[in-house]
């Protein structure tokens, strides 16, 4: 019994609820409209005087960042890290591009639809954890070759040519650690190779070492002026922008 004139008490609630007309549903609005504007002040209170102390410790970092720089081995292990968080999230679209380029020859592109997940995830794990010795080479042979080359060189020549010139021999010293990896990645994603230690002993086995560096030069000539612009640009505009 109970129960029953519980539940006819809540349809009747509800019809009144819903029989709510227009005039009603205004002035919930305008009710809390009101207190919105009641309450802006007051959160504004408690809001301006945090942005205004994050924004001062923000400040004080930067002068304080500033005044620091990163150590050799510091910029070394930082740059490992960016090149395998880089080739990590970037895994999926390689695939994409290699399986684009590499059935594109023999008949139509894939679509999405036929391409798995595992597809796109395979090897992922292990080629971005081989990217951690080039990324290290790079950015360690730009920062010695950089420093080194701003107390050695005449006064005539800029720090800009300098950085380029640095950043030209870091993407060829990274190619020598990176194209046997690329070499395997790209047969894997094209399904030549199953695995990447099947694929490197498949590939010593039928090609020797030479096999490991197919495509050097290419690699060489496709990475050095990428390195080169983002080195030199990141350099410039944090100069232009403030350190």
């Amino acid at each position: 019994m109970s129960f029953s004139y519980h539940c006819v008490g809540q349809s009747r609630m509800y019809r009144e609820i819903v029989e709510v007309g227009g005039t009603g549903r205004k002035k919930c609005w305008q009710i809390v409209l009101l207190l919105s504007l009641a309450l802006l002040p007051v959160v504004l209170t408690k809001t301006i005087p945090t942005l205004r102390a994050a924004h001062e410790g923000a400040k004080t970092s930067k002068e304080v960042g500033a005044r620091r720089k990163l150590s050799f081995h510091e910029e070394m292990i930082a740059g490992a890290l960016a090149r395998a968080a880089a080739q990590c999230v970037m895994y999926p679209a390689d695939v994409l591009k290699t399986l684009a380029q590499t059935r594109r020859s023999g008949g139509s592109p894939p679509t999405l639809g036929s391409i798995t997940k595992a597809q796109l995830l395979k090897g992922s794990l292990t080629t971005s954890v081989l990217a951690l010795p080039a990324g290290a080479i790079q950015f360690s042979v730009f920062r010695l070759l950089k420093d080194e080359g701003r107390e050695l060189a005449p006064p005539w020549i800029s720090t800009a040519s300098i950085e380029l010139m640095a950043a030209a021999v870091a993407a060829v010293a990274a190619c020598v650690v990176q194209t046997p990896q690329e070499v395997i990645k790209q047969r894997m994603q094209a399904g030549i190779y199953p695995s990447f230690m099947q694929g490197v002993a498949s590939l010593l086995r039928s090609e020797g070492l030479r096999g490991f560096y197919t495509g050097f030069l290419p690699t060489v000539a496709r990475n050095t002026p990428t390195v080169c612009i983002s080195f030199t640009g990141f350099a410039r505009l944090k100069e232009a922008y403030g350190d």
